[in-house]
């Protein structure tokens, strides 16, 4: 059953909007773009299917208009705008639309986002190369893992990578009360997560010596000899002195101090109580 517009009225907030009237009752508000484009007129007669027109209509304007304000506080993805737009109720046939249209209007291009991405990560963080990837991939899709890459390689040159870490490993410099090997795992995996390869990061490690507080070490050395001593005690001295090499290994002390140790008077961590 069609009804008639009764009433078109100029909302008081805003001027671009309109509240619409039909059978004297208000029905639904929408923009100057919808009024204009279904040319709405008060005594127009509209079906329920052409009022279902307008609402589409409407979602598409109203749609176009929050994307708009979405784009203007930074730069944003395609994918990160259907994102955005598919919280709305507009189908995926209008987001692909509004996408275009802001496309073709400049206010959508990835192809800048991604290096406006990429030099905003090597100017303002320590990121590595890997996670830059990573990250873009999640804002913009797998569409675009060639132009990642390339541009990735334009700004993250072996030079630059190499200064990163080596300032980024500096800083990790500092007198240890770790085993050096188990220091240099630490910030192996620490930079592996920041998003540098591995082979990249053990380049520039190999020219660092890292230094031992080499009392603190051997502290720790004695106190896990000792408890390792209380499990191992009824063992031969042979197979005591292979399960205490073992161990330390395995927590990364240095062999020469092992070794050092073990030669040594054992009686410091093989006392019993």
């Amino acid at each position: 059953m069609a009804k008639k517009i009764t009433s078109i009225e100029v909302q008081k907030n805003n001027k671009e909007r309109f509240n619409i009237y039909l059978d004297s009752e208000f029905a639904f508000g929408i923009s100057m773009d919808t009024l204009v484009k279904h040319h709405l007129t008060k005594g127009q007669s509209l079906t329920t299917e052409y009022i279902r027109q307008i609402e589409s209509t409407e979602l598409y304007y109203t749609g176009y208009q929050r994307a708009i304000r979405y784009l203007s506080f930074k730069k944003r993805s395609a994918k990160e705008l259907k994102t955005h737009l598919s919280e709305d109720q507009l189908t995926e046939e209008d987001i692909n639309r509004l996408v275009q249209k802001l496309t073709d209007q400049g206010y959508i291009d990835d192809e800048d986002y991604i290096t406006s991405f990429v030099r905003t990560a090597l100017n303002t963080t320590q990121k590595g190369p890997q996670r830059v990837k990573k990250e873009l991939l999640n804002k913009v899709g797998q569409n675009y893992v060639e132009e990642i890459d390339r541009v990735i390689r334009d700004y993250f040159t072996d030079d630059i990578i190499h200064e990163r870490l080596n300032h980024l490993i500096q800083k990790e410099d500092k007198p240890l009360s770790i085993p050096k090997r188990k220091h240099e795992q630490k910030v192996l995996l620490k930079l592996i997560r920041k998003g540098y390869e591995r082979h990249s990061i053990e380049e520039v490690l190999k020219h660092f010596q890292f230094d031992e507080k080499s009392d603190v070490i051997e502290d720790k050395m004695i106190r896990d000899l000792e408890k390792k001593y209380k499990k191992v005690k009824h063992l031969p001295l042979y197979e005591r002195k292979q399960k205490y090499m073992a161990m330390l290994m395995m927590k990364q002390y240095d062999y020469d101090k092992i070794k050092e140790i073990l030669e040594g008077d054992l009686s410091a961590f093989e006392a019993d109580e």
